[in-house]
């Protein structure tokens, strides 16, 4: 506090670390022992920014997935999200502080769109979303991580409807049932889908 009623801080500084302590020029408390002060953390550094963005990924059910982005100044902190929601720590989801944000094992439930929020004390901003695509095994056209009987009907609708397809299972992919490895699913595909679900049905 100052002094006595009518001192002001004035322009003096006091630092400790990154954090600045500087008087309010001109500012006093009347009647009282007080003036203005503004503590400064110059470990900010300015409002964050994003250097580059996580891009999507196109990865089977099982493999791993690995988004990162470049974000700055120093000393910002970092939250991933899927779908708008934040991810917590675990064997599952590694890194969801860090700029890199690693999935081991990708299971059907981890399809969605991927975005990194980017904060210090001057600000936030939030990455672009990345979307994480199933590929799923070859004639896996529901992407549950398996092929099986489930798949006929999604088979028959991307070979016949790409748009239906799309809408009825958004986070998949179509080329799930290019079984006979040409680049594009078509009825040359339907002899090895049949042939792969009877292999599967075996197992």
């Amino acid at each position: 506090p100052d002094a006595a009623a009518d001192d002001r801080f004035g322009s003096a500084l006091a630092a400790s670390g990154s954090q600045v302590l500087t008087g309010a020029p001109n500012h006093d408390a009347p009647a009282s022992d007080g003036g203005g002060a503004y503590i400064l953390d110059l470990s900010a550094s300015g409002t964050p920014w994003i250097a580059s963005q996580p891009t999507s990924q196109r990865v089977r059910v099982g493999d791993p997935a690995v988004f990162h982005v470049v974000a700055g100044p120093a000393n910002v902190g970092i939250q991933w999200r899927r779908d708008n929601v934040e991810l917590v720590e675990s064997d599952h989801y590694v890194g969801v502080n860090t700029p890199t944000l690693t999935i081991p094992t990708v299971e059907p439930q981890d399809a969605g769109m991927y975005a990194a929020r980017v904060t210090n004390g001057c600000g936030a901003v939030i990455s672009l979303a990345a979307e994480l695509t199933l590929l799923g095994a070859s004639g896996d056209l529901n992407c549950d991580g398996s092929l099986n009987f489930d798949d006929i009907n999604p088979f028959v609708l991307a070979m016949s409807d790409p748009a239906g397809y799309h809408a009825a299972y958004p986070q998949c992919d179509a080329l799930n049932g290019d079984c006979d490895g040409d680049g594009a699913i078509n009825f040359d595909d339907i002899n090895p889908f049949v042939a792969l679900l009877g292999s599967a049905s075996e197992r």
